[in-house]
């Protein structure tokens, strides 16, 4: 009896890494940004994890900031979409749009060069879509 409830366990648990391997099956878009880079528009369908859990996922897009540079990232999406920017150093900028905000809302500042995984989720089960800006602040 325990034999088999262990072969049951192991093939079980066999099925778990493929189906979580799955579902981080998504693209990955990289971008290069230098201070003369214009705006630059991302559109897509947001995953369904939150900043909380989004950084197990693949990123949407990497962003190469190969610069210094002050930079506006722009969410616009519904009122549960999420934006979420990890640096090479882990350090995690996080933005939530809500019915006050109309879907948008953005982080602004001055961005060290370096490598930031962008995350693109919503609370929606419905996986809304989104647009997302990448400008220079004038």
């Amino acid at each position: 009896m325990t034999r088999r409830l262990i072969s049951v366990f192991i093939t079980a648990c066999a099925t778990v890494p493929l189906v979580f391997a799955s579902a981080l099956a998504q693209a990955s878009n990289a971008i290069s940004i230098n201070n003369a880079t214009p705006t630059t528009t991302l559109q897509g369908m947001a995953s369904s994890a939150t900043c909380a859990i989004a950084a197990i996922e693949k990123p949407q897009y990497t962003v190469e900031i190969t610069e210094d540079s002050d930079r506006r990232f722009r969410i616009k999406g519904d009122s549960e979409t999420s934006l979420l920017l990890i640096n090479s150093q882990g350090k995690r900028f996080c933005i939530q749009t809500d019915n006050f905000s109309n879907g948008e809302a953005e982080l602004t500042g001055r961005w060290t060069r370096g490598t930031y995984k962008v995350f693109v989720g919503s609370r929606n089960a419905a996986k809304p879509s989104y647009t997302l800006l990448v400008s220079p602040l004038n």
